[in-house]
């Protein structure tokens, strides 16, 4: 509905400010090389901006209140799923905040970074250029599962942490989630509680990206698009669980505590990146299964620089390729599911199919959904204006300088509807 408002008086003002500040400026010095080479101005300048695709962040906390989320569509989850792995130590129920507070910042880094990278509006303190999100119109939902009053962000220690995220995890497929992005898993210790939710979102069908982190368990579990690191020349960060390689290279990141930007070398942001351009693909091909989707990310990929220990996956990630080719030629499974009796992907294909919810998974009481009425566990942070967002369009659109083949389809996304 915000394209449909943005068609309004002040368009060609705000299309000035836009210029000016926003994504569409940066460039491989910036530390936004990633948004030219995947042609994300183009695809937005055809309405393809992940408009109401459900999107799941599982994090320690975020800071919602950032300029660079000021006009994402954001529903953050109160409060922390730490809560309850806290109850046993305390002699009274303390609020564990999702939404981290101003000095309590740092660990909330990865999670609102990763939202960012999603939905950022390219605007960061004092007008200057932040992170473009690649999908700015998709339906972001946030779970924290860490606590910012406790050493590190983390929940009390290891064990609470994964208990936390398998939480989590349970909770985004029940809300309706087709894209989950686990940023902040647990530890490195296998988990059952981890496993069984992850079993139960690939039993649903539920697309899982996680950042090849270097030493986590879940990046290797049968099923998971694993992702790893690549830079502007294609060069590449692999590991034995690699699926696909994305931007995450010397690309711009927010520092929360100092309140400026700097370039990284890690997967967290190519993770995030994917799960963005899998949003978009579902609002262009809404026909496809969440299946579809992860074949054509795959199929998709770019050739990738060779490596003599040859742990790159499938390539880098092709978001204009993903956007030509329907995704629904190719099967409709899987294709990371593997056999696997011997349990060396730590879930078994047959362990995935006869998955079902985990009985430890309370569900939460009352609707628990973004915008659902009655008792809501949802904190919306959905601002800004319709004209501010045509503006950005049009100065988007007017700086593209490449044609993506296809019209755009319009229409809701609706393989996965909520109740």
């Amino acid at each position: 509905m915000r394209f449909v408002r943005a068609v309004a008086a002040g368009l060609v003002l705000s299309a000035v400010v836009w210029f000016g500040a926003g994504p569409a400026a940066a460039d491989e010095e910036d530390g936004n090389w990633w948004y030219e080479q995947q042609e994300v101005a183009q695809a937005h300048a055809r309405w393809l901006t992940g408009k109401g695709v459900p999107v799941a962040v599982i994090a320690l906390g975020i800071k919602p209140d950032m300029p660079v989320l000021a006009d994402a569509n954001l529903a953050v989850r109160e409060p922390s799923f730490c809560l309850e792995e806290l109850i046993a130590g305390l002699d009274h129920l303390e609020p564990v905040p999702a939404a981290f507070e101003d000095g309590f910042v740092s660990t909330a880094e990865a999670g609102s970074n990763a939202v960012a990278f999603i939905a950022g509006n390219g605007r960061g303190p004092g007008g200057r250029v932040s992170l473009p999100g690649i999908a700015p119109d998709a339906d972001v939902r946030f779970y924290a599962v860490g606590y910012q009053h406790l050493p590190n962000g983390e929940c009390v220690g290891p064990e609470a942490s994964e208990r936390a995220a398998a939480r989590a995890i349970v909770q985004a497929v029940d809300d309706g989630a087709r894209i989950v992005l686990l940023i902040d898993e647990g530890r490195v210790q296998p988990d059952a509680q981890v496993s069984q939710a992850v079993a139960y979102a690939l039993h649903q069908r539920v697309v899982l990206v996680v950042p090849v982190a270097g030493g986590s368990w879940v990046e290797a579990l049968n099923g998971v698009v694993a992702v790893g690191a690549s830079g502007a020349d294609g060069w590449e960060l692999g590991g034995s669980a690699v699926a696909v390689s994305a931007p995450g290279v010397e690309v711009l990141v927010e520092d929360l505590d100092f309140d400026r930007t700097l370039g990284v070398v890690s997967s967290r942001p190519s993770a995030a990146i994917v799960a963005g351009m899998l949003a978009v693909v579902a609002q262009r091909w809404p026909q496809a299964t969440n299946d579809q989707l992860i074949q054509t990310l795959l199929a998709s990929a770019a050739s990738p620089v060779p490596r003599s220990d040859g742990q790159v996956g499938r390539g880098v990630v092709d978001l204009p390729r993903m956007l030509r080719v329907d995704p629904t030629q190719y099967p409709d499974r899987n294709p990371l599911i593997v056999p696997d009796d011997g349990r060396r992907h730590g879930l078994t294909a047959e362990e995935i199919r006869s998955a079902g919810r985990p009985a430890w998974a309370d569900p939460l009481p009352g609707p628990a959904r973004a915008g659902s009425h009655g008792t809501s566990v949802w904190v919306l942070f959905a601002v800004g204006s319709a004209a501010a967002v045509a503006g950005g369009l049009l100065a988007r659109h007017v700086l593209s300088v490449r044609a993506v083949d296809s019209p755009a389809q319009q229409g809701d996304i609706s393989t996965q509807q909520e109740e």
